[in-house]
């Protein structure tokens, strides 16, 4: 199954791009220092701490974009992908139509890449246990050098977070999610190479309902003492 996108294939076809199936060392440093994926915000519905999540809680996550670097970028894929299906799922999300353009409140965005993804974010699976969600899959025939900061964002404000995803806890257990780029998904399009950017991580943990921490509890003291009863 392949897991290029529309974009990397579009530039494959005009010969703009030529990808690369691994990333050297120097080209990841340099491109760590250029573009950068932030976490602007992490909450969840309940209100409770991140290490502390129940069954049923959303959590809604902030990320921001930044080409701190001022690259010349004419495509960016990016996703949330590394976490645990058995513990979330994605929810639902909210990404800019626009990035790395300029942007005013009233009269719209000018330049910039155009963001297909915004259309409708949705959870992919490269197999059943390793899920993923494309929030950018941006492309331009004019590369732009912008740093992002004037991206209209999701909260319709310019400089804001330009991708707000959710996901929900669907069962206990301890995940972790990154937001960005990789080298199988996606990355930056540049005029004469393919880079990654640096990513964002958070970690989530999602606790046993009382309930069923007391069933579970209740079912290894039956089965110690099947055992004493045994030998």
């Amino acid at each position: 199954m392949t897991r290029s996108f529309r974009f990397r294939s579009a530039l494959v076809r005009l010969g703009l791009l030529s990808l690369v199936s691994a990333v050297s060392a120097g080209l990841g440093t340099q491109a760590a220092n250029a573009a950068r994926f932030s976490v602007s915000g992490v909450t969840s519905s309940s209100g409770q701490a991140l290490d502390e999540l129940a069954v049923g809680d959303v959590v809604e996550v902030d990320i921001t974009f930044r080409n701190e670097g001022g690259w010349s970028i004419f495509g960016i894929a990016a996703s949330a992908f590394g976490y645990d299906p058995s513990v979330v799922r994605f929810h639902s999300g909210t990404v800019a139509q626009k990035l790395l353009a300029f942007c005013l409140p009233i009269h719209g965005c000018f330049g910039g890449l155009d963001n297909s993804a915004a259309a409708s974010p949705s959870e992919r699976f490269i197999d059943p246990s390793d899920p993923y969600v494309v929030f950018a899959d941006a492309i331009a025939f004019v590369t732009s050098t912008r740093t992002g900061e004037d991206d209209l964002g999701v909260s319709g404000v310019v400089g804001d977070p330009q991708f707000r995803l959710a996901f929900e806890v669907v069962g206990p257990g301890a995940t972790s999610i990154t937001f960005g780029t990789n080298v199988g998904l996606g990355g930056i399009a540049i005029p004469t190479s393919f880079a990654l950017a640096e990513n964002a991580t958070i970690s989530l943990v999602a606790i046993p309902e009382p309930g069923t921490a007391l069933l579970l509890a209740l079912g290894l003291t039956g089965l110690a003492r099947q055992r004493r009863i045994v030998f």
